[in-house]
């Protein structure tokens, strides 16, 4: 189990999407390693484990104070990516936030991922446990098509956005993504859930172009780099 700090609490007292990312993060790395299958058992691939998309709900909004604990499982093999679920539950065993994630594995060389034969020795197709935080996996995020996307804002990659896989962590994204929404959501309004896809690598140096949209009440918001291209997208939905 675990309290939900200061250091991860907004303005509300409300628990940071930010800081569930971190703390995912965290306990995605510890589950690996318990089945042997962590970044440290991929050493020999020159390999790494990297997030490809991750959807989180807020069933309640954890507060400061709240003790919480924190559950994660291996899922298994979908395609070409590993699934792995995440529950945070309450003192009283309810779940407070339910998440699901997708999951590749990266040669650190080439910066290719790596599919198929040569990691059926390493990984588990098979899950470890067959309940299913949220039913459906991650989605490829699409901007409805008509959306208006505006220009919100730019981001050079910085020393405290890079981790030791030598690209933006995820966790970052998720950040820079919600400080261009209108403070009438963010300061004023609990998350209800958001996801998110990572489509490319960005460094120290670069920068990435933000744009933003909203369509039915779901909040767009895309990272593109220098050429272009897109390096992630999100949405966020708030509650009423």
């Amino acid at each position: 189990s675990l309290q939900i700090t200061s250091y991860m609490s907004d303005i509300r007292y409300k628990l940071r999407a930010v800081s569930f990312m971190e703390l995912a993060q965290e306990i995605a790395g510890e589950g690996a390693d318990r089945m042997s299958f962590g970044d440290r058992h991929l050493a020999s691939l020159d390999a790494v484990w990297v997030l490809a998309r991750m959807h989180v709900k807020f069933v309640a909004n954890p507060e400061r104070y709240d003790r919480v604990t924190l559950e994660t499982w291996h899922r298994g093999l979908k395609g070409a990516q590993y699934l792995r679920d995440y529950q945070m539950k309450d003192s009283k065993g309810e779940v407070m936030v339910a998440s699901t994630s997708s999951w590749l594995i990266m040669d650190m060389k080439d910066r290719r991922m790596l599919y198929g034969d040569v990691l059926e020795d390493y990984v588990p197709s098979k899950p470890q446990c067959t309940e299913k935080a949220i039913e459906r996996p991650c989605q490829k995020l699409i901007p409805p098509s008509g959306m208006e996307m505006q220009d919100a804002d730019s981001h050079k990659v910085c020393y405290s956005d890079v981790d030791y896989n030598r690209h933006t962590n995820n966790t970052k994204y998720i950040q820079w993504a919600l400080d261009v929404l209108p403070d009438s959501l963010t300061y004023h309004k609990d998350l209800d859930e958001f996801q998110i896809n990572f489509n490319k690598e960005s460094h120290a140096g670069q920068t990435v172009d933000m744009l933003c949209g909203v369509h039915d009440g779901v909040w767009y918001v895309e990272g593109r780099d220098e050429n272009d291209q897109q390096v992630f997208i999100c949405t966020f939905k708030f509650k009423d």
